[in-house]
């Protein structure tokens, strides 16, 4: 038997290394990075079989984590895995720069633009330009046939936005912020580009429209930003996805959004602050994640009212409770909701059940509502005339909370949604509450009156 065994390790590792190197490096590519460099002791064939993965993954805050020791140059290690791997073709490429690595930006370059002649197809960055003032980004990336997806984020401390700093091949100021931005080439042409994420990037000039125009296949585009003032525009017949967030909330309206997509099927909005929103054939959307605020902007209601009627024809919609707020506190015109059939509620801020039914009176074919937060706080006056509509009345079959505590309001909410939804199929219930006082919880809510004799509460 024990001979038996040691013909099966044997046989076993004969076996794998009788595997062609293609699939061994197809293999190795499946890997993290760690594993990937770990492989390198298992024989002399396998010492540099890891500087071919078609995937490398470097996560710059933790070393270990990558397989390396502590102390080793990592600098140097990316470089001899560049050097090893000669022209070998690079499927993906992710780099996380954070503050407190000290990497030589002529060689971060030097990295980026020898994933370029590799033949890139995804290339995620995060930087973090405190500790790279000087980066400057190859002009060969916006010119990249192979790109794919193209993730970029470089960080921005407010103590260096007026600094010297470069994120281009030349030094740009923007004209409207007086800060240096990015500036996108005249010969940008991304042909292959379908996700393009960026992240706190202040452009310059018209660089920003300039890249959108000349992705032509682009399908799916974030855009994250945090400059005070900033006009999006984005105009483009094959776009899929659209996502913009704002962590500017003291920008007091200096934002204008103008969207012209006349394939956009999903769009997320979180944005504070919008002086002004137009949306110009967005009739295909179909799903939509809003966070839409007002801080001191004077234009909100209109511009709210814009992206309302603008997502007026979707079918699945999460809207957070400080949106609910505002559309209710400035009487925002409410268009209706004729396809919505899922609407999910976040971060109530203790306000979600009081201002819901503004919005849920026009939802005429609702099937599923998604509480994500706790049912405290409503007010049964609120939501009187709600218990008429057609929605409680005839369309709702599935209700479910994904915290509840247990309190009294919370209790007398989940009885009126079962006395009041008459067609109810299912409600289901995730317990936060402590694990000792769960069990009286689960008691009360089981003998709570319903009208649907279909109904099934499910409580976890």
């Amino acid at each position: 038997m024990a001979e038996s065994g040691k013909v099966f390790r044997r046989s076993g590792m004969d076996n794998i290394s009788s595997l062609p190197d293609e699939l061994v490096l197809r293999i190795i590519s499946l890997l993290p990075m760690k594993d990937a460099v770990r492989t390198s002791v298992l024989s002399t064939r396998w010492r540099y079989l890891y500087t071919f993965t078609s995937n490398i993954d470097f996560d710059l805050q933790d070393k270990v984590g990558n397989g390396l020791a502590n102390g080793f140059d990592l600098m140097d290690f990316v470089d001899r895995l560049f050097f090893f791997r000669s022209k070998w073709p690079l499927d993906k490429f992710r780099l996380r720069c954070p503050e407190s690595q000290d990497i030589d930006p002529l060689r971060l370059e030097g990295w980026i633009s020898a994933v370029l002649w590799h033949g890139i197809r995804e290339l995620d960055l995060y930087i973090d330009s405190i500790e790279f003032k000087d980066l400057r980004l190859p002009a060969s990336l916006f010119t990249c046939k192979t790109l794919v997806v193209l993730k970029l984020e470089i960080s921005l401390d407010s103590g260096d936005l007026n600094s010297t700093s470069e994120f281009s091949n030349s030094s740009n100021m923007d004209s409207e912020s007086g800060q240096l931005g990015l500036q996108v080439p005249a010969n940008v042409c991304l042909p292959s580009l379908k996700v393009l994420h960026l992240g706190y990037i202040i452009f310059s000039d018209d660089s920003r429209e300039r890249l959108f125009s000349n992705c032509p296949v682009l399908e799916d585009l974030k855009y994250s930003f945090d400059d005070q003032k900033c006009k999006f525009i984005v105009c483009h017949p094959t776009l899929k996805r659209l996502t913009v967030v704002s962590s500017c909330f003291d920008c007091l309206g200096n934002f204008d959004i103008v969207v012209d997509a006349p394939g956009l099927d999903y769009m997320e909005f979180c944005v504070c602050d919008v002086n002004s929103c137009a949306f110009v054939n967005v009739q295909a959307l179909a799903k939509a994640q809003i966070n839409f605020q007002h801080n001191e902007c004077v234009n909100y209601r209109h511009a709210a009212a814009n992206l309302m009627s603008a997502i007026s024809n979707i079918q699945t919609c999460c809207i957070s409770g400080g949106t609910l707020y505002d559309l209710q506190k400035f009487s925002v015109p409410i268009p209706g909701f004729p396809n919505l059939t899922h609407l999910t509620v976040f971060h109530s801020n203790g306000s979600t059940l009081v201002d819901l039914p503004y919005l849920l009176k026009h939802c005429h074919s609702l099937e599923t509502l998604v509480f994500e937060d706790s049912l405290n706080r409503w007010d049964p006056g609120a939501w009187f005339p709600v218990e008429e509509s057609s929605c409680l009345s005839f369309s709702l079959k599935k209700i479910e909370i994904l915290s509840f505590e247990g309190t009294d309001d919370e209790l007398e909410m989940t009885e009126y949604f079962l006395r009041s939804a008459r067609v109810l199929e299912s409600m289901t219930i995730h317990l936060t509450a402590k694990y000792e006082e769960q069990l009286e919880i689960t008691k009360e809510l089981l003998v709570l009156p319903r009208t649907s004799s279909e109904c099934i509460v499910t409580i976890f």
